[in-house]
């Protein structure tokens, strides 16, 4: 699951080394495509799409959801590529939450009336300081705690 685009979430080497010995299906936002393997094993999403995927023979549910983020890799690609966060239900109907990177904002309280209460969440912390620039990217201990509730 490819939250979004930037550099140190989305290493093309790795990704085509993942392609070459493995083959994985590769699951990201509307525009990554043209950052995948060629001839990659991939899903794109658009935000609030949901697709069911087989894993050894198990069916789970994979939505594509939005978070408070953006896309970038060069210099006039800004926001060309979907990111977002991703919830995973199992066959045993449980629910993931992963939200890639993200700044705390409403979305949340609708994703989790949507799709709650969540089993496990995968939240980010890290980058948050100073807050008067990196608040709308990314979220603080704070925050996360409120987006897991």
């Amino acid at each position: 699951m490819i939250s979004h685009d930037h550099y140190d979430h989305l290493d093309e080497a790795a990704l085509k080394a993942l392609h070459k010995h493995h083959d994985p299906l590769f699951v990201a936002g509307i525009g990554t495509e043209n950052v995948l393997p060629k001839k990659a094993n991939s899903l794109l999403m658009d935000w609030m799409q949901f697709s069911t995927i087989g894993i050894n023979g198990r069916t789970y549910r994979i939505t594509f959801v939005p978070v408070c983020h953006w896309s970038k890799r060069g210099m006039s690609d800004l926001n060309t590529r979907l990111w977002g966060g991703f919830i995973l239900e199992t066959p045993e109907k449980e629910k993931i939450f992963y939200s890639g990177d993200t700044g705390y904002c409403q979305v949340f309280k609708e994703i989790g009336k949507m799709f709650g209460p969540f089993d496990f969440t995968i939240l980010p912390i890290g980058a948050y300081e100073p807050r008067n620039l990196l608040k709308p990217q990314h979220v603080n201990p704070e925050e996360a705690v409120i987006i897991h509730k």
